[in-house]
C-alpha cells in the first residue's frame, strides 16, 4: 500500500512536465517512463491531485530553486555556517575570563543560535527526504547508468521517513490529499426562493449587497462524489482517436455531442447548446436540471446513484458562474446569473420551490407548442436585427425561457416510454461532464494556478487528465477502471 503511494508521488513528479505545459506552456515536454503501460484510471486521476500539491509548490514556494546544483549548494552550506557560527561564539564565550560579556545578552545569543541550528538541520532533513529529493535521485540514477543500484538504495533511504508517515496516516483513518477534495454547490432555484423572504437577505438587499451575501450564505461544499472518476473516464474515452478539432472533441463539446448521440434535432441543439454562450448554457442546463430532477424524483423510486451526481454537477457548474467566475473561459460572465436571478426573485410570484418548479414546468409546455415557439423565434431574429432598449430584458426573459423550454422538453421525451427515465439521467450527466471538460481545459491557466492558493479546484485536475490523453503518453483505449495495486 504505502510503497505503492510512494511510487505514485515520484511518478507524478518524473511526469510534472505535463501540468507544467498547461500551467506555464508552452514547455518541451520531456517525461519518463515509469509503469505507465500499467496504468489504472483511478492511479492516474490520484497521480493528477498529486501533481496540484507539486505544482502548487512551483508556484508558491522555492522548491524548484532548492533543488537545483546552486539551490543544493545553499541549503548544504547554510548550516555549516550557522553551527560554524555557534561553535565560535562558544569558544569566545569560554575564553571570556574579564566578564566583557553581559551574562544575559550571552545567554539569548546561546538560545538564537541554537534555534537557528535547529531551523537549519530541520530544513535540510525535510529536503533531504522530500519528494523533491526522491525524483531527482531517480533521474541521477538513470543519467548515470554505472551506478543505478547505488542511487536505487539512495532512493529506498530517502522514501523510507516518506512512506513510515503514510503507513502512520492509512492507520489512523486519516486521507492523504493533496488538495481541498471538494466540490463548492450553488443551486439557483435554492438560492431565489429562500432569499426572496428572507429577513436578512432584505436587509442586504437594501443595503445594496445582496449579490455578496448570497454568495456567503447560499453556497457549500460537499466531496467529490464516489463515481464521478468513473464518468469521467467514460467521457474521455470517447474522445480518444477524435481530432482534437472536431466539435465533438471533449475539449470543444459543451454537451453537444451527447446531444447528437440522443438524437436531439439540430435545431435544438443550436438553442440549447451551440448558439448561445457558456455562462447562458450554464444557467439554462442548470434550472432544466433541477426541473427534471424534481419530476424524476416523484415519478421513479428509489434514487439511483447518478441522480445524486448529476444534481452535484450541475450545482458545481453553478457555482463557478457565481462565486468562481475566473475559473470559466475568459468569454463567460456572470451578468446573466444576476439578471436571471432578479427576475426569478422580483418577477415571478411562487411560495416555494415546488410552485417555482411548477410555475418553469408550465411556462416551458406553453412555450414548446407550435404557436408560441414560432412567435418567440420570430422576437429572437428581431431582436438581433434592431436593437434596442428593450434589449436586455429580453436576452433576460429569453434565458428563462429557454431553460423552461429545455425542462419540459427533457420531462416530455422522459415520459414517451418508462425506459426513457433512466437514459435521460446518463443524458444530463454526459452533458453536465462535457461542459465541465471543456470549461476546464479552456479555462487559462493563470486562473488554474491562482487556484491552487485556495486548495485548488478539480478542474485543474480534469484539465491535467485531458493533457495526458492528448499527448497519447498512455493507452487510454487500455486503461481499466478497476483500482491499482498501488491504491492507497
Amino acid at each position: 500500500m504505502v510503497p505503492g503511494h510512494s511510487y505514485r508521488v515520484m511518478s507524478a513528479h518524473l511526469l510534472v512536465c505535463f501540468p507544467m505545459h498547461l500551467l506555464k506552456g508552452p514547455l518541451p515536454i520531456v517525461a519518463y517512463a515509469v509503469g505507465l503501460e500499467d496504468r489504472e484510471w483511478s492511479s492516474l486521476c490520484k497521480m493528477a491531485e498529486v501533481q496540484l500539491s507539486i505544482m502548487y509548490e512551483v508556484f508558491y514556494s522555492k522548491a524548484p530553486v532548492i533543488y537545483t546544483w546552486c539551490g543544493l549548494c545553499i541549503r548544504v552550506m547554510s548550516p555549516l555556517a550557522t553551527i560554524t557560527a555557534f561553535l565560535l561564539f562558544r569558544r569566545f564565550s569560554e575564553e571570556d575570563d574579564d566578564n566583557e560579556y553581559n551574562r544575559v545578552h550571552v545567554a539569548v545569543t546561546y538560545v538564537l543560535l541554537a534555534g537557528a541550528v535547529v531551523l537549519e538541520v530541520t530544513s535540510l532533513l525535510r529536503a533531504m527526504f522530500s519528494s523533491w529529493a526522491q525524483a531527482a535521485i531517480f533521474k541521477m540514477g538513470i543519467s548515470i547508468g554505472n551506478m543505478e543500484v547505488l542511487f536505487m538504495y539512495l532512493r529506498i533511504v530517502v522514501t523510507l521517513p516518506r512512506n513510515l508517515c503514510y503507513y502512520a496516516m492509512s492507520k489512523a483513518g486519516v486521507p492523504i490529499r493533496y488538495w481541498s477534495g471538494s466540490m463548492g454547490q450553488h443551486n439557483l432555484i435554492h438560492m431565489c426562493t429562500k432569499s426572496r423572504d428572507s429577513r436578512s437577505s432584505k436587509i442586504v438587499r437594501w443595503m445594496g449587497r445582496e449579490d455578496l451575501w448570497n454568495m456567503l450564505v447560499y453556497t457549500s461544499s460537499i466531496p467529490v462524489p464516489e463515481d464521478f472518476s468513473e464518468l469521467l473516464r467514460e467521457q474521455m474515452l470517447q474522445s480518444v482517436g477524435v481530432s482534437t478539432e472536431s466539435p465533438d472533441h471533449i475539449q470543444n463539446s459543451r454537451g453537444q455531442a451527447a446531444l447528437k448521440r440522443m438524437g436531439i434535432s439540430q435545431e435544438e441543439l443550436l438553442s440549447w447548446n451551440v448558439d448561445i454562450e457558456l455562462d447562458e448554457s450554464i444557467l439554462v442546463w442548470h434550472i432544466a436540471t433541477h426541473v427534471y430532477l424534481s419530476w424524476h424524483d416523484v415519478r421513479y423510486s428509489p434514487r439511483p446513484d447518478l441522480f445524486k451526481t448529476v444534481e452535484v454537477l450541475s450545482n458545481y457548474m453553478v457555482f463557478l458562474l457565481a462565486a468562481r467566475p475566473h475559473m470559466l473561459p475568459n468569454n463567460a460572465s456572470r451578468q446573466r446569473y444576476i439578471e436571471l436571478c432578479n427576475k426569478v426573485i422580483n418577477n415571478l410570484k411562487y411560495n416555494s420551490a415546488e410552485e417555482l418548479v411548477a410555475l418553469i414546468r408550465q411556462r416551458g409546455e406553453e412555450l414548446n407548442s407550435p404557436e408560441t415557439a414560432q412567435t418567440l423565434q420570430a422576437k429572437s431574429t428581431m431582436d438581433s436585427h434592431s436593437p434596442d432598449e428593450t434589449t436586455e430584458t429580453l436576452q433576460e426573459n429569453l434565458t428563462f425561457d429557454r431553460a423552461s423550454r429545455l425542462s419540459a422538453k427533457l420531462i416530455g421525451m422522459a415520459s414517451e416510454t418508462p425506459a426513457m427515465g433512466p437514459c435521460m439521467l446518463d443524458l444530463i450527466s454526459e452533458v453536465w461532464m462535457q461542459m465541465l471538460c471543456y470549461t476546464s481545459y479552456r479555462c487559462t491557466p493563470d486562473s488554474h494556478a491562482r487556484q491552487l492558493s485556495n486548495g485548488g479546484e478539480i478542474t485543474t485536475i480534469v484539465a491535467i487528465l485531458i493533457e495526458y490523453m492528448k499527448s497519447n503518453i498512455f493507452n487510454f483505449k487500455h486503461i481499466g477502471s478497476t483500482p491499482s495495486d498501488d491504491d492507497p
